[in-house]
């Protein structure tokens, strides 16, 4: 009778040990999914005032008249947030390349870091905004900041003001 309860609680403390283990697991997995949609929320949010920003009449400071999204900075910093002017190294889709830009970056909070960047395909008014949102900011240098040293943890890329011409990319 010993050995039998013996084997009882042996089984116990391993099915428990388990038990605690997927629960750890399922957690951190669910916080990991709670951050990004987080970070993506703000993508949006930021996307719909650059469009909000680019439709308002340039006399009540709006970008109306504005090719594009160059300037949009000016809106951004109507968001509150600490901003930072970065040298962004990061992937172009215009031109295929990384290419270095000089960006006002946005810190919602300690470990996310978004950088609005104007892109050109070469033809005058085809002008959209690209807005990187970067974690891992521990690691950047100074006011210089590299998609290879950072971790890129998505983009929203805005081409127009309906609401259509936002698309949010997810890396993690």
């Amino acid at each position: 009778m010993g050995q039998q309860q013996l084997l009882l609680l042996t089984l116990t403390v391993v099915i428990v040990g388990i038990a605690t283990a997927t629960a750890i697991n399922g957690f951190m997995e669910n916080r990991r999914k709670a951050e990004v949609d987080t970070i993506v929320s703000d993508l949006v949010r930021l996307s719909a005032s650059a469009q909000a920003w680019k439709m308002k009449h340039s006399a009540m400071g709006g970008g109306q008249s504005i090719d594009g999204f160059e300037g949009v900075e000016r809106m951004f910093e109507q968001t509150g947030w600490p901003t930072v002017t970065m040298d962004l190294t990061a992937y172009n889709p215009d031109t295929g390349r990384n290419s270095r830009e000089r960006a006002e970056c946005y810190r919602s909070n300690e470990a996310t870091l978004f950088c609005p960047v104007p892109q050109w395909s070469g033809r005058r008014g085809g002008g959209r905004l690209l807005i990187y949102a970067m974690g891992s900011l521990m690691t950047h240098q100074g006011n210089s900041v590299s998609s290879e040293g950072v971790e890129i943890i998505a983009t929203a890329t805005v081409t127009g003001t309906r609401a259509s011409e936002i698309m949010v990319e997810v890396y993690r």
